[in-house]
């Protein structure tokens, strides 16, 4: 409450004065100055404007101006005590860290607090930003290059509007990730390295970088839970990305792709002797991918890693990894062989009408080493999965150089009539 009513008294003095909040000012103070000085901000940014009104630019009120800072080392000190302050930049305030930047928010407890409030805005360039506490992005976030830090606790990404590229996150504690943060929420993180002291905190949102690099002492998990199969998303890597954590906990989901690598160390522990835990699972969807398993285990992990391309566990058919042979306990290095969609089960170039009379007559077998049975995804056995691979491969570009007829549009409803026909015969048989 006391905030609030400082809030509402700063604005009313802004319009008795004729200032108008969301302006622009420049910190044009010294090195190493106080960010919370308003006589450090100017509207000019060589000096010679005015300067914000006293109170605007205070711990704890949601800054609503648009600050700039270039080039310089500024302090921002606040009130120390149990509840210490927090930066906060408030709905359509603005905060842009451009290059050689460096902002310290910091205070004798050590407990002060950095927030981008929903519908602030944070630009972060080749900058430097080192918080005691927490730092809480629930704005609009654009990092690029520089490091940001947290020296004693958490950094929470809060809100999907993130771009990140180059930048290097250090927690002391946990980098916890509480929006959708994926290309398809309007994300991107490229590039980036994410250290963590404690955990990576995923839970229902799905978490998606390229080329980006996690360093965590303990796991992967829904950090507001402890050992509860809670966590309901998927952290996934591509590009080069690499993750290396102790586990993956609590119903993480791990997603590997392209060539990124993850490396569980999880070592001897007597409660959880297990790289994956409660409901979580690894899933390899390219065979440039790796999953590095260190430390030997007690606990099979062997039904909680899936080859992408063909869905099946490890456990269910080992026959598509490397290697092949794992108990599921040792220390192993995974990935899954290349399996293309071989559809074209007579070799001749395309996938026609006469790969389905194939696959037709090979239905039901099992412990098949190659396709020429109708054996689409490689797995040994024949079944509605090729069918379903046959269908989708069904007069598609050519194979090779050589290119067959593709059979007319009367031929093409002959066989879709006839795959219906025997799936029908094949659902009553059962």
């Amino acid at each position: 409450m006391k905030h609030s009513v400082k809030a509402f008294v700063v604005g009313l003095v802004g319009l008795v004065a004729g200032t108008t909040q969301g302006a622009t000012f420049f910190y044009t103070g010294p090195n190493g100055g106080e960010f919370f000085n308003e006589s450090n901000w100017n509207s000019i940014s060589t000096g010679g404007g005015t300067s914000p009104l006293a109170g605007e630019i205070d711990p704890d009120i949601g800054i609503l101006h648009d600050l700039i800072i270039e080039g310089k080392s500024v302090m921002a000190t606040g009130p120390a005590g149990a509840n210490g302050f927090r930066l906060d930049i408030g709905a359509g305030g603005i905060l842009s860290l451009l290059a050689g930047s460096d902002l310290q928010v910091t205070n004798t407890s050590f407990n002060a607090q950095f927030e981008i409030s929903t519908g602030g805005t944070f630009v972060f360039a080749d900058a430097n930003l080192g918080v005691d506490d927490d730092i809480l992005l629930r704005g609009t976030s654009m990092f690029s290059g520089g490091t940001v830090e947290s020296f004693a606790d958490d950094i929470e990404f809060i809100s999907s509007a993130i771009t990140i590229n180059g930048t290097e996150f250090t927690s002391d504690d946990s980098t916890i990730f509480r929006a959708e943060i994926t290309p398809s929420a309007g994300s991107s993180v490229t590039g980036a390295t994410f250290n963590a002291a404690s955990r990576i905190g995923v839970r229902e949102f799905n978490v998606t970088v390229t080329d980006s690099h996690f360093n965590v002492t303990g796991d992967v998990e829904d950090v507001f839970a402890t050992d509860l199969p809670t966590a309901t998303a998927a952290l996934t890597l591509l590009g080069n990305s690499t993750l290396i954590a102790d586990q993956v906990q609590e119903g993480v989901r791990l997603i590997l792709g392209d060539s990124s690598t993850a490396t569980l160390t999880n070592e001897a522990d007597p409660d959880e002797l297990t790289w994956f835990t409660e409901t979580s699972t690894a899933t390899l969807n390219s065979p440039n991918a790796q999953l590095i398993l260190l430390n030997p285990q007690t606990d099979s992990s062997a039904a909680k890693i899936f080859n992408g391309v063909t869905g099946m566990s490890y456990a269910s058919d080992s026959s598509t990894w490397i290697p092949t042979t794992w108990n599921g306990t040792d220390a192993v290095t995974l990935s899954i062989t290349s399996l293309p969609s071989n559809a074209d089960f007579d070799g001749d170039g395309d996938v026609d009408g006469r790969d389905f009379l194939i696959w037709q007559r090979g239905f039901g077998l099992t412990g098949q080493t190659s396709n020429s049975n109708g054996d689409a995804n490689g797995n040994g056995t024949v079944d509605g999965v090729d069918l379903a691979d046959w269908q989708a491969k069904y007069g598609g570009a050519p194979l090779v150089a050589a290119v067959a007829a593709v059979p007319e549009p009367a031929s093409l409803l002959l066989i879709i009539m006839a795959v219906a026909g025997y799936s029908c015969k094949s659902f009553r048989r059962a």
